[in-house]
């Protein structure tokens, strides 16, 4: 300055945010671990909409190996940026699972359903869990044993109570009878 060497240093304290972006590995490592290793079928979609906002596809972003074992894929490569209908086959499940992913989007709230896939014969309970306007976290849970004993023990309720001299019926909670014996 003024042909005087001048030296002029700026130091700044970035301990926080060191510390910071330390806490946020150590918490994505955590959160990855635990999306690798639950049991339940976790994935992340984006929707695709049409012009009146309905939506037509979803493109999977990401998935964990409880899905991809499901989806008969070795890796995650081979199924990023599918649509639903891609991954799984024929668009029939996907049909059937869009008017809920519809209801959980415009609503912004989670919700859950059983839903039977015709491709494998095999039923699910899912739940949807918006993030944003576009995309959704989903998980899935195969309850295909649990409906078929479900399904065995009411035959056997039915085949017993129908030996029984007794009159036997079955009703919901709010009185509307299902279930007369014989």
């Amino acid at each position: 300055i003024g042909g005087t060497r001048t030296l002029i240093s700026v130091i700044r304290d970035i301990t926080k945010r060191k510390r910071a972006e330390e806490t946020l590995l150590e918490s994505e490592a955590k959160y990855r671990g635990l999306f690798k290793s639950i049991q339940e079928m976790v994935t992340l979609f984006e929707v695709e909409r049409d012009d009146r906002g309905r939506i037509v596809e979803r493109r999977l972003i990401d998935a964990n190996p409880a899905f991809l074992r499901t989806a008969g894929a070795a890796s995650m490569d081979e199924l990023r940026g599918k649509t639903s209908s891609e991954v799984f086959g024929l668009a029939t499940w996907s049909e059937a699972h869009r008017d809920v992913v519809q209801q959980a989007m415009d609503s912004a709230k989670t919700m859950t359903q059983e839903v039977h896939s015709p491709e494998n014969g095999r039923d699910y309970i899912t739940t949807i869990v918006p993030l944003d306007a576009n995309t959704y976290l989903g998980t899935g849970r195969d309850i295909t044993e649990r409906k078929r004993a479900e399904e065995d023990s009411k035959n056997s309720f039915v085949s017993l109570s129908n030996f029984v001299p007794q009159f036997v019926w079955m009703c919901t909670p709010y009185g509307l009878n299902t279930y007369f014996n014989q």
